[in-house]
């Protein structure tokens, strides 16, 4: 070991021999970096460059080839009208007049722009930062971030935008750190800048972020007192900026007009957190990453990014290698990151819009933060040059120097070799997964232009969507719905204006020839909601089924359309329209031949409110057994809520068969009872409200009569009973007391035998043999019918069958309560071989009971000599508050069997003699299980009314199945009963 005197007699010819082997290998080290950098530019430009045209162009882009191919002063009036400032489109229009408009060409800016992008970045990180690990680090982030690659294959002005962005910022910052010689630097600022803002919007907030960061770095500058120069440079700033407004001062009103006008967004309520969560998944993974693979990379994101702020605060806190340096390595990145993304979020809470790519400008902050912290770990582990910290083995607190830097060198190494992984697999993502490709309008251009016959008609929904659909097939003239130029809101189709516009494209009724029409839909969901265009077509023509599919767009085809047919109001209104509450009636409604329900709404004057109305409904048989329950939805469909409906608006909602009836439903005749409710309101629904303003209940009633098996398969398992014949058999509950009824939904499936196809005969059923707990004695039997009115000679082959009946309980049974077990199998026309179906049954003791309680209140009336109302079991009170809720229970005695289920409804009658308020139940268990002298207990909940008085408390009877809810009349001829007279006070 050589000490320090040794080390100071050191031949001079050595020490400069030392020092140009240092130089030589800096020199060297530099040429790697050097060449590292030329091939890491090479190989971004190749990710670039890669299958540039290998996708269709998408909307957004047929838009950029739409704007760049008119002259200047249509250029200029159409962004007007837009939502962008004009330069990206100009610059795309300069570049397409010499290398034409290929899917190639336009995209090719985007290319350069992106290219571009990147010695901007490592010179800026490297002016910023002094370390040339950092600029290195930072630029190969850049080069292979997915979210950078993915908008430099983009005809669109995002990649143009971050590289003014950083132009300007690289300006911004040399006269930060320069003295003298700024005015270049200054026009190079104002050039950029107004560039940037010309490009987009949102460039403003950067320019705010840049500014600001730049006036604390000035501010915090640690030169000498003679060379502190910050009031005149922020002089200058504040001159500089005035000239970028002066500037934009033709377009200034433009962009203030277009915020303010826009409407290509629903009003809604903006979702802070969802919004957060999509900005770090796409700072990480791009857009071609599912979300819930995303996701899960959201903790590495936020803990690597709070690491990446820790360390460079601790850098700037101890001033390493400067105060000054270490400073503005933090708070530029810092702004540049934080403060577009709180600004766009400001604003997005306001115009509920928003879109990862709007927050693209602040990903090199990002960028900027990783690289810089990631660099300021590995330098100590791979600088040999910095031997001074190195030979020490401990610092000041006696922590091992050498063994923290190895471990922070290694971790950093790993936390980047872990960036460059996702990134790679998500550009990987980009270049070879379907689900992330573009929409597919030049294969879907190509399929119609070679299946469509000449008199057919082309009709766009959206018809905003007309750019790129004229960019791929300006020879095949397309009907725009809505003929919109930009996507607007508020020209959603409505049922009348469709079947204007159909009209019109159909040439009215000048003809009495059928036509076709082709339906190319894109972004329909929000210009269509209520899918208003194929629901004319379907009911004007027939819908025939196309053998191809395209990704984010639909294509249908339809024939047969009779003009005449496509009409402004539906064909079939009802007599009298069901009022909902006063909020919206049900006017009309339709079955279509496949079975699909059409509701037909209206809404009332001044009326519309932002309840988000529900509705609910249930399917019975014609018998009355529940069928079907398909989920509560909003009654115009889930894209187009109440709230948004337009007052006095003939709305359509559509539910299609598979829902209503379900799958596998028969031909026949069903009940669907439809309620309406507000879900933060009253659950029990909307009162329906008669023609005198009276309220008749909670739910309608909507006949119907199917006509074709609903031929979508159940998720249910069948079971094999013979060759060609499967089935399943599912009991509505495991035990029931004696005399109440038992549901049994029945599935089967007739398919072709081994010797071909077999129609079972019209006397096939099915026999049940009820055996014993241990299933050794047989006890009775039964027979059920699969469907009286749908015969087995009439089932369909292949097509799984749904009905539900009543299980028949033999009279052995009823008055046998204990455990059953059920054999089933087929029975009659040569089925005797059948398999059989095993299921399980529990009697229970009968809980009838024919004697009634003592009654504070009798009433002994007499409801169409079927029902008998006993009376009340305790006194009304004669007193209650508004709103209250008052408990009653009710007796009830069946005189003979009923022959329905009826609803009993209580309400509270005003002076005026109009119904204030009301409940409505049915009779428990239904009554039409009810036995003759049987006495029934019904506890109802009332609510009192809101307004003070004295109120009639009456009570009817009527049957819910019929559609004009009938009442049972009294002894008297009155159809209904008074129960007392009430007080309602505060």
């Amino acid at each position: 070991m050589c000490s320090a005197t040794s080390r100071s007699k050191q031949d001079p010819s050595d020490r400069g021999e030392e020092e140009e082997t240092r130089t030589l290998q800096r020199l060297r080290v530099l040429a790697y970096l050097r060449i590292g950098i030329l091939v890491l530019l090479l190989l971004a430009f190749a990710l670039r460059m890669f299958r540039l045209d290998g996708q269709s162009l998408w909307y957004d882009e047929g838009v950029t080839a739409e704007i760049a191919g008119r002259s200047f002063v249509d250029l200029i009036e159409w962004t007007a009208r837009d939502i962008q400032p004009p330069l990206y489109y100009q610059s795309v229009a300069s570049w397409g007049r010499l290398a034409g408009w290929s899917e190639w060409s336009l995209r090719f800016p985007s290319v350069f722009f992106g290219l571009l992008t990147l010695p901007l970045l490592y010179l800026f990180a490297l002016r910023l930062t002094r370390s040339r690990t950092a600029a290195a680090l930072t630029l190969l982030l850049a080069a292979l971030h997915p979210l950078l690659i993915y908008y430099s294959q983009e005809a669109r002005m995002y990649a143009q935008l971050v590289a003014l962005s950083l132009l300007a910022a690289y300006f911004l910052l040399m006269v930060a750190i320069s003295e003298t010689n700024n005015g270049w630097r200054w026009l190079g600022y104002v050039l950029a800048a107004t560039a940037a803002v010309y490009t987009h919007y949102f460039a403003f907030i950067l320019l705010l972020a840049l500014g600001i960061a730049f006036t604390i770095d000035l501010l915090l500058s640690s030169r000498p007192p003679q060379n502190y120069y910050p009031f005149p440079t922020l002089r200058n700033f504040a001159l500089v900026n005035v000239l970028i407004l002066f500037l934009y001062l033709p377009w200034i009103n433009v962009m203030f007009t277009r915020l303010a006008v826009d409407t290509s967004y629903w009003q809604g309520r903006f979702k802070l957190w969802e919004a957060l969560r999509t900005i770090g998944m796409t700072f990480v993974t791009g857009e071609t990453v599912l979300e819930a693979q995303a996701g899960r990379l959201l903790p590495f994101t936020v803990t690597l990014t709070l690491l990446s702020l820790t360390v460079l605060a601790w850098r700037a806190w101890y001033g390493i290698p400067t105060i000054q340096s270490s400073i503005r390595t933090l708070i530029y990145p810092l702004l540049w990151l934080m403060l577009p993304i709180l600004f766009i979020l400001i604003l997005s809470s306001f115009v509920p819009k928003f879109n990862s790519r709007y927050v693209m400008i602040a990903l090199p902050g990002l960028l900027l933060l990783w690289g810089s912290a990631l660099a300021s770990l590995l330098e100590p582990f791979f600088d040999r040059l910095r031997r001074e910290n190195l030979d020490r083995e401990f610092d000041a607190l006696g922590r091992p120097i050498r063994r923290r830097h190895i471990f922070l060198g290694l971790l950093a190494s790993v936390v980047t070799l872990c960036l460059l992984t996702v990134f790679l697999r998500s550009v990987i993502n980009w270049f070879t997964e379907p689900a992330f490709t573009k929409a597919e309008w030049r294969e879907l251009t190509s399929y119609v232009r070679t299946h469509r016959v000449d008199d057919e008609q082309l009709l766009l929904v959206s018809g905003h969507a007309w750019p790129i659909w004229n960019y791929y097939a300006s020879d095949l003239p397309v009907n725009r719905l809505p003929d919109i130029e930009i996507l607007d809101v508020n020209s959603v189709l409505g049922f009348e204006r469709t079947a204007a516009l159909l009209d019109s494209a159909f040439d009215g009724h000048a003809t009495d020839a059928k036509k076709g029409a082709w339906l190319i839909s894109w972004q329909d969901e929000v210009m269509d909601p209520m899918r208003l265009v194929p629901l004319h077509l379907r009911l004007a023509g027939h819908e025939e089924v196309v053998d191809a599919r395209f990704w984010q767009l639909g294509l249908r085809h339809f024939t047969d359309i009779d003009p005449h047919l496509i009409k402004a109001t539906p064909s079939t209104l009802l007599d009298e329209p069901i009022n909902f509450g006063n909020l919206l009636s049900l006017v009309a409604y339709d079955l279509l031949a496949n079975g699909d329900l059409v509701l037909y709404w209206r809404t009332y004057e001044s009326t519309l409110s932002t309840a988000d109305l529900q509705i609910t409904l249930q399917t019975f048989t014609d018998e009355q057994i529940p069928y079907a329950h398909p989920i509560d939805r909003r009654p115009a469909g889930y894209l187009y809520p109440f709230f948004r409906w337009r007052t006095n608006e003939l709305a359509v909602g559509q539910i299609p068969a598979s829902e209503w009836a379900g799958a596998g439903a028969i031909p026949g005749k069903y009940r669907v009872e439809l309620g309406v409710y507000d879900p933060q309101g009253d659950v029990a629904g909307l009162d329906l409200i008669g023609s005198m303003g009276q309220p008749l209940g909670k739910r309608a009633a909507l006949d119907l009569v199917l006509t074709e098996v609903v031929s979508v398969r159940p998720r249910i398992t069948l079971g094999k009973l013979t060759d060609g014949f499967s089935m399943a058999v599912v009991l509505d509950k495991d035990s029931v007391a004696s005399g109440q009824a038992v549901h049994v939904d029945l599935w089967w499936l007739v398919s072709p035998t081994e010797n071909g196809a077999k129609t079972l005969p019209n006397e096939t059923a099915l026999e049940i043999a009820w055996r014993d707990r241990e299933g050794r004695g047989l006890i009775a039997r039964s027979m059920m019918q699969f469907d009286d009115n749908f015969a087995p000679a009439e089932w369909p082959m292949g097509v799984v069958m749904h009905s539900a009946q009543r299980l028949p309980i033999p009279d052995e049974i009823v008055e046998r309560p204990g455990q059953y077990l059920l054999d089933l199998q087929l029975f009659g026309g040569g089925n005797e071989e059948s398999g059989v179906i095993h299921k399980e049954l529990e009697i229970l003791p009968s809980q009838r009971t024919f004697v009634a309680p003592p009654l504070a209140i009798s009433l002994d009336a007499v409801f169409g000599e079927e029902l008998r109302l006993l009376g009340i079991e305790e006194a009304l009170p004669k007193e209650v508050t508004v709103e209250s809720q008052q408990p009653l229970r009710i007796y009830w005695q069946a005189l003979a069997e009923p022959n329905a289920d009826y609803t009993v409804t209580v309400q509270w009658i005003g002076a005026d003699g109009r119904a204030v308020n009301q409940r409505d139940d049915l009779l428990p268990g239904g009554s039409s299980t009810w036995a003759a002298g049987e006495v029934v207990g019904q506890p109802l909940l009332l609510s009192a009314p809101v307004d003070p008085g004295t109120y009639q408390l009456i009570l009817a009877l009527y049957n819910a199945a019929e559609s004009d809810f009938p009442r049972l009349y009294t002894e008297q001829g009155d159809d209904f009963v008074r129960l007392g007279t009430i007080e309602v006070g505060r």
